[in-house]
């Protein structure tokens, strides 16, 4: 029996298991072909697809209303259609694609921005909404196939569209007909917040805390702000942009896939992690004065150089921040991000240093407790060398936890899924190809190839990636989930990336891992729609 064939019949007996307790439709609906298509092979397309629309085209840059923004926004919205979803575009950018449901009550969510860094990468936001996409499209196959609106023949040759590079759905199909609840994929316009320094557009004016946040009267490098930008755009007023948040009652979940960011996952050989929360941020600018003075002139003790002290100050927060000093998973994180000395010439004692501090934590109390220790720490310095010191707190946002039911149950689907997500990869290898082969060119559309070898499980299965890394990981970096859980429970999902690189043409994450991310929420919207 080929490993493939044994994969998709351990695949069919935990789909009865499933069925029998009434947690998610069978997974032997499907030829395993169209599986790997759905959830592998189109997700994958498309990210690179999306990559591809820049306004630089030597780099990746997508910022918020550029003509690559708009061109992304309408490319998002034809597959999301081409998925079987109704779909627009709203006032502020925000890309939506909507099953309704037969059944009446809140609608589940899921999705990421498509807004970029200026030469970023493919995967940071990208990922969360094609996998929202890729995921719906295998439901509603799912369903028409096991309602006798499709066969399992026709649903393996479906039409490729050549200027999506994907199959599309017929359009007789009434999606909202073939699953009972509701479920929403949104491309939030912007997050990064590259144009007016103001981020988390999308997701505010989808929770309904756009118009209170002042963004709309932030400015761009332009002098233009946000809201003449909109205006310019016929978003209308802002009543117009207030219509367009969500009432709570109308929401039943958030769930956020998103590549790590960070080297955790493949450290533990692990593809995925469901998150406990978004730590909270303290940002604190810090001055030290001392006497500036001629290099060669000034004796040492009688010199009052800021910058011995500066250098005290950054090993005092590395010292307060030491693994071992957080508490337990609450992932403190403490960094000096920018020093700068005046006047900053080699044969001139400086006479100030100018740094910034940045603390992480999901606890608040604990990272509240360091900003105080870290105060204390500058003070001392600064009174035992007899150095002026200034600081200022910049910036502080509270940790938003994830919702624990919605975290167990992203857990739950990793875990279900794993034979499916073993099945379609096997089902993608050549003949006497090793499961653990190199990878090399991975990148390209079509490969199907396993990941570089830092990605590859060690047994070759889902035993690794279904693994918890040690309860679910904290994230340090901020997320449109973040505002999505001033409306409705909240959860996340970390996929494995290269090196823990992002904002970066360098970030990857690996087409089998991308499968494995598509297959988990899945999963899980798999489980809602049984629920």
């Amino acid at each position: 029996m080929s490993r493939a064939r044994a994969l998709v019949i351990t695949t069919v007996l935990a789909c009865c298991i499933l069925v029998c307790f009434g947690k998610a439709p069978c997974l032997d609906t499907l030829p395993i072909g169209v599986w790997r298509t759905v959830l592998h092979e189109e997700p994958n397309i498309m990210l690179q697809k999306l990559g591809a629309v820049s306004d630089d085209p030597a780099v990746l840059t997508r910022t918020y209303l550029s003509p690559a923004h708009r061109q992304a926004s309408q490319l998002l919205k034809a597959w999301m259609q081409a998925a079987g979803m109704d779909s627009w575009v709203d006032a502020i950018g925000n890309v939506h694609g909507r099953v309704e449901g037969s059944l009446p009550g809140p609608a589940t969510f899921t999705g990421s921005h498509y807004d970029t860094v200026v030469d970023g990468g493919k995967y940071d936001g990208a990922l969360g909404i094609i996998a929202g996409i890729a995921a719906v499209k295998a439901l509603v196959l799912e369903a028409a196939v096991a309602r006798g609106a499709l066969t399992r023949e026709e649903a393996a040759r479906l039409p490729v569209d050549p200027a999506l590079g994907t199959t599309a759905l017929p359009t007789t199909l009434n999606a909202s007909a073939l699953l009972r609840r509701s479920l929403r994929v949104v491309g939030f316009a912007d997050e990064e917040g590259v144009r007016f320094q103001s981020t988390y557009l999308g997701s505010r004016a989808l929770a309904g805390s756009l118009a209170a946040s002042g963004a709309l009267d932030a400015r761009d490098g332009a002098g233009v702000t946000l809201r003449e930008a909109l205006a310019a755009e016929g978003a209308g007023d802002e009543a117009a942009l207030r219509a367009l948040g969500v009432v709570p009652s109308a929401a039943r979940a958030y769930v956020e896939v998103h590549m790590e960011q960070g080297p955790v996952l493949e450290a533990a050989n692990s593809r995925l992690a469901a998150v406990s929360g978004i730590a909270g941020q303290a940002r604190l600018a810090v001055r030290l004065a001392g006497s500036q003075g001629h290099a060669g002139t000034v004796p040492m003790a009688l010199r009052r150089d800021p910058l011995p002290g500066a250098a005290e100050v950054v090993l005092a927060l590395e010292r307060l921040c030491a693994p071992g000093e957080d508490g337990a998973g609450t992932g403190l994180v403490c960094t000096v991000g920018t020093l700068a000395l005046w006047p900053g010439a080699s044969n001139v004692i400086p006479g100030s240093v100018q740094l910034s501090m940045d603390i992480r934590s999901r606890s608040d109390s604990e990272r509240e407790a360091k900003v105080r220790e870290s105060v204390a720490a500058l003070e001392g310095v600064c009174a035992r060398r007899r150095l002026d010191c200034e600081w200022e707190l910049r910036h502080q946002a509270p940790a938003v936890l994830a919702d624990e039911g919605v975290t167990q149950a992203l857990m739950a689907a990793v875990a279900a899924s794993a034979g499916l997500t073993d099945a379609i990869l096997a089902e993608g290898l050549a003949p006497n190809t090793p499961a653990n082969a190199d990878g090399e060119g991975a990148d390209e559309e079509l490969s199907h190839r396993s990941p570089p070898a830092a990605h590859a499980p060690a047994d070759g299965g889902g035993a690794a990636f279904a693994a918890a890394v040690a309860g679910p990981l904290v994230s340090g970096a901020g997320h449109d989930a973040a505002e999505m859980a001033r409306l409705t429970r909240m959860g996340m999902l970390f996929v494995r990336c290269r090196a823990g690189v992002s904002h970066s043409p360098l970030e990857y994450v690996a087409p089998d891992d991308v499968a494995a991310a598509t297959a988990a929420l899945h999963a899980y919207l798999a489980g809602e729609e049984a629920a």
